[in-house]
C-alpha cells in the first residue's frame, strides 16, 4: 500500500476499538487527542502496526495491571526547542505518545530495545520487547523518530515522531474500513517466521474470539498438527519462508486434512510472490503491511464462503 495522506486521529480510533479487549480488564486506557486534524503521509497499515506494537509492549510491562495512556499532538522541532529528539529535522511533527505505569527500564535496557531480537522478558515481567525495532524502522522509513523515556518502577513513555504532511486531503474512510471488524470461533494455523508478525496476529485474532495455533515455519506448524487432535478451519502462512515455503506447506497441510482453506500472507514484490507460486486467481492473498481489520474481515470472508453449500 503506498504512502497516502493519513489523519492519525482516525488511525488511533481505529486501534482503540480492538485495544480494550487486546490489553485486558485490570489495564485502564485513556485517551488523549486534541481536536485539530493530525495529518502524516503513511502507510495506515504500518501506522497501525506501530499503535498496536506499543500498546501491546506497555501491555506487558504491567502485569499486575496500570495505566495505559494514548495521547496525539503536534509538535514543533527547532534548535530552540531542547526537548525535541536530536534525530529529528527541524519541522512540524505529529507526536503519538504510548504511556505506561509499569515496571520500566534502566538505562543499559533502553539503549537496547530497538535493537532487533533484544528481549526485555526478564526484566520487564511479561515484556518480551518484540516489534518495538519494527516501531524504529516504520517511523525512520517516514522521516522520523522514536523517543522512549523510562525509570525502573516508574513505567515508560516511547514518543513517536512524526513530519506532519501540510495542505493534504485526507481520503474518506471505506464502508470496508469504517464496518465492524467480524469475529469467529474457529481455530487457525498460524504460521510466521518473523515473531513480530506472528505475535502481533494472534493476538488480534484471539482478541476477536479465535483459537490460534502459532507456528515459526512449515516443519513447525505439520509437528502441530500431527498433535492436535481438534479441527483446524483455516491456514494464515508467510509465503517465503525458511525450510519450508508457504506454498509447499499449503500442500501438504493439504494431504492431512483435505480441503483446509488457505490465506497466504507476504511482504515482497509479486514478482518473488509468482516464483513462489502462490499468486492465481484460486489462491487468496494479502500483502504486508495489511490492516489488521482486513486480515480479520479476509478470514471472514474465506471460512463462511466455506461454509457454504456446494453449487448444484
Amino acid at each position: 500500500v503506498p504512502a497516502q495522506p493519513l489523519d492519525l486521529k482516525d488511525a488511533v480510533a481505529k486501534v482503540e476499538g480492538m485495544l480494550g479487549r487486546l490489553i485486558g480488564e485490570d489495564i485502564e486506557l485513556r485517551t488523549s487527542i486534541g481536536p485539530d486534524p493530525v495529518t502524516v503521509m503513511a502507510d495506515p497499515g504500518q501506522v497501525e502496526q506501530i499503535i498496536l506494537n506499543l500498546c501491546l509492549n506497555a501491555r506487558d510491562a504491567m502485569p499486575s495491571g496500570g495505566r495505559l495512556t494514548l495521547g496525539l499532538h503536534s509538535r514543533e522541532a527547532s534548535g530552540r526547542d531542547f526537548s525535541a529528539p536530536r534525530r529529528a529535522a527541524p519541522g512540524e511533527y505529529a507526536v503519538l505518545v504510548v504511556e505506561d505505569t509499569g515496571v520500566g527500564m534502566d538505562s543499559a535496557v533502553m539503549h537496547r530495545i530497538f535493537e532487533p531480537f533484544f528481549t526485555t522478558k526478564d526484566g520487564m515481567g511479561k515484556g518480551t520487547g518484540l516489534g518495538l525495532s519494527t516501531v524504529y524502522g516504520i517511523a525512520q522509513q517516514m522521516g522520523g523518530t522514536v523517543e522512549v523515556s523510562s525509570m525502573p518502577g516508574e513505567g515508560s513513555r516511547f514518543e513517536v515522531w512524526l513530519p506532519l504532511c501540510a495542505d493534504a486531503r485526507v481520503s474518506e474512510p471505506s464502508s470496508a474500513m469504517a464496518a465492524p471488524v467480524p469475529e469467529g470461533r474457529e481455530t487457525i494455523l498460524l504460521v510466521e517466521d518473523e515473531d513480530t508478525v506472528r505475535d502481533l496476529v494472534a493476538q488480534v485474532l484471539a482478541a476477536h474470539g479465535y483459537t490460534v495455533l502459532k507456528a515459526r515455519h512449515g516443519e513447525d506448524a505439520l509437528g502441530l498438527l500431527r498433535s492436535f487432535n481438534g479441527s483446524v478451519d483455516l491456514l494464515l502462512t508467510d509465503v517465503v519462508m525458511p525450510r519450508m515455503g508457504g506454498r509447499e506447506l499449503a500442500e501438504r497441510v493439504d494431504a492431512q486434512r483435505p480441503g483446509t482453506p488457505v490465506i497466504f500472507m507476504s511482504g515482497y514484490t509479486d514478482d518473488v510472490t509468482l516464483r513462489n507460486g502462490v499468486w492465481s486467481c484460486e489462491r487468496v492473498y494479502l500483502q504486508k503491511p495489511f490492516r489488521m481489520g482486513d486480515l480479520a474481515r479476509k478470514i471472514r470472508e474465506v471460512l463462511d464462503a466455506q461454509a457454504l453449500p456446494p453449487r448444484p
